[in-house]
């Protein structure tokens, strides 16, 4: 590293700052702190609170005068593309990739930024139930339930999200793993299932590029179900039902006598009591017929942009 200093990132630093005013820290800076300056920087989505900028200082201050902290706010993938590779020696991140739209993205903007020979990439994740945990079935069920809930609540954070396994697809074949950990925490339901992993990111000579598996088309049908299923039940519903009324309308305004056109094709020879029926009612049976012709062109449709559709409601509101 020469005489520069150790750079730390911590992404998702929370508004309170709560790694730095626990003193979780301490013990680590201590360690090095004779031999090294310190630069910390933390990230998150949301603003600190007021005070709290000065409060994680005046801890960091009172064990270590080495050490220049500094809070930025915004998201990884921005905010990481105004660093150099390999600036950052070691980078820390806690519930954030359960927000950002693109974790492949977010994670390689994190592994490029990471030193190569030898930094170290550590996280806390909530993660959804894992097919094989069958012990956590209704976990699951919770996730699946509420996941569109909280995206529109909670800053986009998806509850069922594998972001334990974008981490690995990333980071697995170019790195180390120290320690691993999949945990559960009653108290932070509905984030209780969690993992947690220290990554030591290896180099050689030539810093080979890891090749990424080819995915299959099975494979990608499933991530984008998983991705985008909440936006895609919604979005489809919607351009079905939108046709309807019109048609139903258009039927209406144009005189079409339902009950009549059923007698006419026959139908009374097996329902008698046909006569008796509501043409506005029937009329409204034979829009939801003719709604559906549309299906060949609406359902491929719905699902090419469901994506693009996505991404719009989630920065709605966005400048």
């Amino acid at each position: 590293m020469g005489n520069r200093p150790l750079r730390i990132l911590e992404i998702g630093i929370g508004k309170d700052c709560r790694v730095i005013r626990r003193g979780l820290y301490d013990d680590a800076f201590a360690s090095i702190s004779n031999t090294n300056n310190i630069e910390l920087i933390g990230v998150d989505i949301v603003p600190l609170q007021p005070g709290v900028l000065e409060k994680a200082k005046d801890v960091l201050s009172k064990e270590n005068n080495n050490v220049l902290f500094k809070f930025v706010r915004g998201t990884p993938p921005e905010l990481l593309k105004d660093f150099d590779d390999d600036y950052f020696d070691c980078i820390i991140c806690t519930l954030t990739l359960c927000s950002v739209d693109d974790p492949t993205f977010a994670l390689n903007e994190i592994k490029r930024v990471l030193r190569k020979d030898g930094g170290t990439f550590g996280y806390v994740k909530h993660v959804a139930v894992n097919p094989d945990e069958s012990q956590y079935r209704i976990l699951e069920f919770q996730q699946l339930a509420l996941d569109g809930v909280q995206q529109l609540l909670a800053d986009n954070c998806h509850l069922h999200r594998y972001t334990d396994n974008y981490i690995s697809n990333v980071f697995g074949a170019s790195s180390t793993i120290l320690t691993k950990e999949r945990f559960i925490v009653d108290d932070m339901w509905p984030v209780s299932c969690q993992t947690t992993t220290n990554n030591d990111k290896n180099t050689d000579d030539n810093e080979k590029e890891v090749k990424k598996k080819k995915k299959s088309r099975w494979e990608k049908i499933k991530e984008a179900w998983v991705e985008y299923r909440y936006v895609f039940v919604a979005y489809y519903v919607v351009a079905w039902a939108t046709p309807v009324l019109p048609i139903w309308m258009g039927l209406e305004c144009f005189g079409l006598d339902g009950v009549a056109l059923l007698e006419y094709i026959g139908v009374d020879n097996v329902i008698p009591s046909i006569s008796n029926w509501n043409p506005s009612l029937i009329n409204g049976l034979i829009a939801i017929e003719i709604n559906e012709l549309g299906e060949i062109v609406r359902l491929p449709l719905v699902i090419s942009t469901t994506p693009t559709v996505a991404k719009m409601w989630r920065n709605r509101g966005k400048k």
